[in-house]
């Protein structure tokens, strides 16, 4: 969603009576959908807003785009997906960077979409689509789009039981963004390589799996961001699991307790949530090696 807000229910229907052009139709639309519950509303802004003409190519976008995640809200799937379709052959060669913004946009909400109604191939073709188009564009908040892009084809590619190939685009992830800066795109690569070790764990190949989640440990170890945190966490907790299956108890308590002596007193909440359910499976695994009056 984009645009300016107003405060308050009272004051945007107040607003909305007299206005009249595109910008301010949709800068009441944009806070109708802040105030939640008032999809039927927001959406007939937003075809107000689009018969009175929008001001520029940006805002027009801005609106289509903003109309189709309110049919999504609506449940109104097919609808959504001719919107954001137009926005691509509207604006797929759109030269202002918001316009790219808005294509990128439309497009992976569109494999969102089309993903949700049990069209995989469909969604993986969307998502390859962004990968073509924008795999090489200079904004921050596109290279994030790219980025969940694949690590959305990935996961829609394992659904489909294709572990292999899911793995390879896993891979993609980490080749493309592995020097990334931003936290959002630090998180995909992150949790691809999580993924990817789930799968290789899926596959039997235990081993693999272990090391993946090692360079999960030693890429991340000191991310400053809390989401980046927990799949480091989430890494090490898959690491110590791992282990067990194979035989190697030992080690998998040495992970645990590394678990808590990095992570106890971390102040993200989920962070410290998962170190205490570690704390469980160093119990359960003490357990299975005959030394449960250590619990």
């Amino acid at each position: 969603r984009w645009f300016h807000n107003l405060t308050g229910l009272p004051a945007v229907l107040d607003f909305t009576a007299y206005a009249l052009d595109a910008g301010e139709l949709l800068n009441a639309g944009y806070s109708l959908s802040q105030l939640g519950g008032h999809c039927e509303e927001e959406l007939r802004l937003y075809e107000r807003a689009l018969a009175a003409g929008a001001t520029d190519d940006c805002n027009t976008a801005i609106l289509l785009v903003n109309m189709g995640v309110t049919l999504e809200e609506l449940g109104r799937a097919e609808d959504a997906i001719r919107v954001y379709d137009e926005v691509v052959v509207r604006f797929a060669d759109a030269p202002m960077a918001a316009g790219r913004v808005m294509v990128v946009k439309a497009l992976h909400n569109k494999g969102g979409v089309v993903g949700q109604l049990g069209r995989g191939e469909e969604a993986i073709r969307v998502y390859d689509e962004v990968v073509a188009r924008f795999a090489d564009a200079p904004e921050l908040n596109v290279r994030e789009k790219v980025a969940k892009a694949l690590f959305n084809k990935g996961v829609v590619v394992g659904q489909l039981g294709r572990a292999e190939e899911a793995i390879r685009v896993y891979d993609e992830v980490m080749i493309r963004f592995a020097d990334a800066s931003e936290a959002a795109v630090r998180e995909m690569v992150a949790t691809a390589l999580v993924n990817k070790g789930l799968l290789l764990g899926q596959l039997g190949r235990s081993a693999d799996a272990i090391r993946v989640y090692d360079e999960v440990v030693g890429h991340f170890a000191e991310a400053p961001e809390p989401v980046v945190r927990d799949q480091v966490v989430k890494a090490l907790i898959n690491k110590g699991t791992a282990a067990g299956r194979v035989g190697r108890g030992e080690e998998q308590l040495q992970v645990y307790d590394d678990v808590v002596a990095r992570f106890a007193d971390d102040p993200d909440a989920r962070v410290r949530e998962r170190v205490a359910r570690v704390l469980v499976k160093k119990g359960v695994a003490l357990g299975k090696l005959g030394r449960g009056e250590e619990t």
